[in-house]
């Protein structure tokens, strides 16, 4: 049995749109929340590799440049600490930039959403947040 354009016209628009609109949060909080960390775990993984931490630290004793001599081996480990020092210091502060990326991945949804409700006047924020008022 064929349907009309009619019917079909408001199933689109009953389940198709509609539905959209209350699966996106649940898109949002559960798979693409997953998706977020894991991209954020990739993210530290290659940062990780990019600035050759594990290598950094496996060669720290080791002599640059076959230099045994015990002043070669001392200038080497200093060096060696002072861009270990640096290089750490670099992944702590993309790991902060990706934390806070993560973080406004969960909160901008629900703060667009109230600013919203309340330049529509219904809601207002002095109810919600206390310190407003």
């Amino acid at each position: 049995m064929e349907r009309s354009v009619f019917i079909q016209s408001i199933r689109y628009i009953a389940i198709d749109i509609f539905g959209s609109f209350i699966y996106y949060p649940l898109c949002w909080y559960s798979v693409g929340l997953k998706l977020a960390a894991q991209k954020f775990g990739h993210n530290l993984v290659f940062r990780s590799h990019a600035l050759g931490l594990g290598i950094q630290i496996s060669n720290l004793f080791r002599p640059m440049y076959a230099d045994y001599t015990f002043a070669g081996r001392l200038i080497s480990f200093f060096m060696r600490i002072v861009l270990l020092a640096y290089r750490v210091s670099e992944m702590l502060v993309f790991s902060i930039w990706y934390a806070i990326a993560l973080l406004l991945w969960v909160v901008m949804p629900i703060a667009i959403a109230v600013n919203l409700l309340h330049q529509f006047f219904i809601i207002d924020l002095r109810d919600i947040l206390p310190f407003l008022k």
